[in-house]
């Protein structure tokens, strides 16, 4: 960006919005056919998803996590240990606290619980708010439902664990919240690597940085979290000031 200047830096990102334009309209057959391959539920939810398009740029751009494209192709358990994916630190901090058997054996209990629960009284308004939320997404087809207990047990078996929604204000908006923290699912589900999520301290190092790399003669350096040094000269369109 910084020795391109601005208008190389506008033409290159048109040129490549163009290319996966062009990249979409090729793959439109290949989408078509993975699309019909894919179970039923699943596609509702992707059906507008460019899956191979995603596919490709991702490999453009030497992105670590292939097997990402898999998660939208086939879902991701929300119970169990998920696999590693190599990118992230490796820790033990976040292995599942409960066995899946011991969650399905604690089934009925979550499912008398939230049938109780359905019937006290609560705050009418918001809970009607959720409730067409959540039709909406049914309407969209995001979700299916709603579908009574013995319709779900018809589906998948007696031992399901429900996850009861409930409604968060945010201003004037409302957001519709799944609870999978209540009947111990989020307590069956794991993993072997801690992310690092970047805060607002990390976006004002890099401004900083940003803001001081450059020298008086429009030269500059900056040294990555990896020791990568980044060096060059600030295109002459680039003021010290913009």
């Amino acid at each position: 960006m910084a020795t391109k200047g601005p208008v190389k830096l506008a033409l290159d990102r048109k040129k490549m919005l163009e290319y996966y334009a062009g990249r979409a309209t090729e793959l439109e057959a290949e989408e078509k056919e993975l699309h019909s391959m894919l179970p039923e539920d699943v596609n509702k939810v992707v059906k507008n998803k460019r899956i191979l398009l995603f596919k490709e740029m991702l490999r453009d751009i030497s992105y670590d996590d292939m097997d990402v494209v898999n998660i939208i192709k086939l879902g991701i358990r929300v119970v169990g240990l998920l696999k590693g994916t190599g990118i992230w630190e490796k820790s033990d901090e976040k292995m599942p606290r409960m066995e899946v058997r011991h969650l399905w054996a604690s089934s009925q209990t979550a499912q008398a619980k939230v049938r109780d629960q359905s019937r006290s009284k609560g705050d009418d308004g918001l809970a009607k708010a959720v409730w067409d939320l959540t039709m909406e997404e049914a309407k969209n087809e995001s979700i299916i439902g709603p579908l009574t207990e013995e319709e779900i047990t018809a589906q998948v078996g007696k031992c399901w664990v429900p996850a009861r929604r409930f409604g968060l204000k945010q201003g004037s908006k409302i957001r519709p919240i799944d609870d999978f923290s209540e009947h111990g699912i989020n307590k069956a589900f794991g993993a072997t690597e801690k992310l690092a999520l970047l805060s607002v301290d990390h976006v004002v190092a890099w401004s900083r940085a940003l803001m001081e790399a450059a020298r008086d003669d429009g030269s500059f350096k900056v040294v990555d979290s990896n020791n990568q040094v980044w060096a060059g000269k600030l295109h002459s369109a680039w003021t010290l000031s913009n």
